[in-house]
């Protein structure tokens, strides 16, 4: 995947993104968020934009999946980020079922995504870097 979006488009983003295959025949695809806030609430955003909205309500730093005919989460696989400021979703066996129709996971395909979490103490909400994947 090609990392954008990050802390050097806007230092609030500084939370790091990965992927652990673009093998779309994988039995499992993980998308790994490291150095996000310890203990905090998290889920995964994709979309097939890569517009920017800054600021968005709520929030601080950059939305930077939308703009595309699909925006969504996976708002029933919400997790935490541990104590080392790690969290993994397998989106192949993931409970949701973001954007009209799901999300297909198929050579060519091209996929964006990015994760939203909560910070300590009441601060708003930011986002980790985006991630634009085009799977084999």
């Amino acid at each position: 995947g090609t990392v954008y979006c990050d802390e050097s488009q806007n230092a609030n983003n500084a939370a790091d993104l990965s992927i652990d295959t673009l093998d779309s025949s994988a039995s499992s695809i993980n998308l790994t968020l490291s150095s996000g806030p310890s203990n905090q609430f998290v889920y995964l955003l994709v979309g097939d934009g890569n517009g920017t909205v800054s600021q968005p309500p709520g929030a601080k730093g950059d939305l930077c999946v939308v703009g595309g005919s699909c925006l969504g989460r996976y708002d029933k696989d919400i997790g935490q980020i541990d104590g080392s400021g790690n969290y993994s979703l397998d989106i192949k066996s993931a409970t949701s079922t973001p954007c009209q129709g799901g999300v297909n996971i198929a050579p060519g395909a091209t996929w964006n995504f990015q994760m939203w979490h909560r910070q300590p103490m009441g601060q708003p909400a930011t986002f980790s870097h985006a991630l634009s994947v085009t799977f084999q």
